[in-house]
């Protein structure tokens, strides 16, 4: 049996390339429509391009079809978008891929994402704007990544683990607490741009739901160190 060190992430390279074949898909699909309109003397209707076409989540037509609330994770809005997605996936996707089955990292990252549309729906329920990208299901890897630092048996448990992961947990908290609280605040109607915050702490969510509610996976010192994955796994409990 592979050991979680030597375990391929290969789901995590499949979501990133779908994320950028996904992208492209939408540039052209949104040119091309751009160009129809145009030549059709016409103005160019992106809500009815976005709700047609199934990009985009749309909380106001979220429940119309399921198709968008799978698709919508992997289309994004621009090469900056993307390519921060992936980049996001490349570095806490393969560590809970790593720690999880396949299937269990897939069950977190979509568990993430609809919870992310979820939050969206609660709090936009007649919004017409559609929510693009990762970044909710991400969000819920980020706090997975987190909370399993953190446990008891990971490499934080020692003085060499802190500072090993130190950074990348203080990053996690900032990028953790701004988006629950701008997705606060867009809840109340302030302006804070245009970007999907609530959809962010509906995945961070996820991410710690996940995290409470399963065993323990296989904990980061073990990830680290291959020579210990001999250990005894424990069963959490709360």
């Amino acid at each position: 049996m592979q050991s979680a060190r030597e375990r391929k992430p290969v789901l995590t390279y499949t979501f990133m390339a779908l994320c950028v074949l996904f992208t492209v898909r939408f540039y052209y699909l949104c040119i091309a429509a751009i160009f129809a309109a145009e030549s059709g003397r016409r103005q160019f209707d992106a809500l009815a391009f976005f709700h047609s076409s199934g990009i985009g989540f749309i909380p106001k037509y979220g429940f119309d079809s399921l198709f968008p609330w799978v698709t919508s994770l992997f289309y994004h809005s621009s090469p900056e978008h993307v390519i921060g997605n992936a980049l996001s996936l490349w570095f806490f996707g393969r560590s809970a891929e790593r720690q999880l089955s396949s299937l269990k990292y897939a069950e977190l990252f979509f568990v993430c994402g609809f919870l992310g549309h979820l939050f969206t729906l609660l709090f936009h329920r007649f919004s017409e704007t559609p929510g693009l990208g990762a970044s909710g299901a991400i969000m819920g890897l980020i706090v997975f990544y987190f909370l399993t630092s953190l446990s008891e048996d990971s490499a934080l448990g020692s003085r060499r683990g802190w500072k090993t992961y130190w950074p990348v947990l203080i990053l996690s908290v900032l990028y953790i607490l701004p988006n629950f609280v701008l997705g606060v605040a867009q809840s109340r109607g302030m302006d804070v741009g245009n970007t999907g915050y609530i959809h962010h702490a509906g995945g961070a969510l996820g991410g710690w739901l996940y995290f409470k509610f399963l065993d323990r996976p296989i904990p980061l010192s073990c990830v680290a160190k291959p020579e210990l994955r001999s250990a005894p796994s424990r069963r959490r409990v709360s």
